[in-house]
């Protein structure tokens, strides 16, 4: 978690928006905490109780004890949202072997590589207002499937945590991505393609969790 100081506006930046997040008390149940480190003004510890299965985790931190350990837990958990662009990028783009040996070449990889996983993610995210009672499919399922995990944790008299309901980085549905190859490979105009794409999303449902 450590920064250097040309990321350090960033970092501030990410630990602003999830100031809503606190000490992370869901009701009256502390979910993360501090706790003593063996090696004091270096390195830290926060505890995170998962309020759905009981178990424990522990983060080693260089961020300092002013800051909300339910805001580190969630930094944690972020950060593997990462991921989901690294599988679009391998399984999607099939950007799985460098260009070349060459270094601008890999920059330039990087770089198309980073635009055009940008531009999908901008239709997908766009289509997605232009009904805002309606949601992605894969918004859906995976709603379905936190409402299924809320029903089974509350027959443990647990419950899954409710930052799990908020907005969330999903993976770029395969859909989306040969949509756009094919609208580039025709020549469809923008808003046929668009139309296409808000024609995907689907109907929401009240989850039991959201609140």
């Amino acid at each position: 978690m450590a920064t250097s100081n040309g990321s350090t506006a960033i970092r501030d930046k990410i630990l602003a928006s999830l100031a809503r997040y606190r000490a992370l008390r869901i009701g009256k149940f502390p979910c993360a905490f501090w706790r003593l480190s063996a090696r004091p003004g270096l390195t830290a510890v926060v505890d995170y109780r998962d309020p759905e299965t009981g178990k424990l985790h522990r983060f080693v931190t260089t961020l300092p004890m002013t800051i909300n350990p339910g805001t580190i837990a969630m930094l944690y958990f972020k950060r593997w949202t990462i991921e989901k662009t690294f599988n679009n990028t391998k399984s999607n783009f099939k950007e799985t072997k460098a260009w070349s040996s060459n270094t601008r070449s890999l920059e330039n990889q990087m770089r198309l590589t980073a635009m055009s996983y940008n531009l999908m993610r901008v239709f997908e995210e766009i289509s997605k207002t232009q009904q805002p009672e309606l949601i992605h499919p894969s918004d859906k399922k995976y709603s379905e499937a936190l409402e299924i995990r809320q029903q089974q944790a509350q027959k443990r008299d647990r419950f899954v945590n409710p930052l799990f309901f908020q907005a969330r980085i999903s993976r770029i549905s395969s859909y989306t991505i040969r949509a756009v190859q094919n609208a580039i490979i025709t020549g469809m105009s923008l808003q046929c393609f668009m139309s296409s794409l808000v024609a995907r999303l689907v109907s929401r449902h009240q989850l039991i969790g959201e609140h």
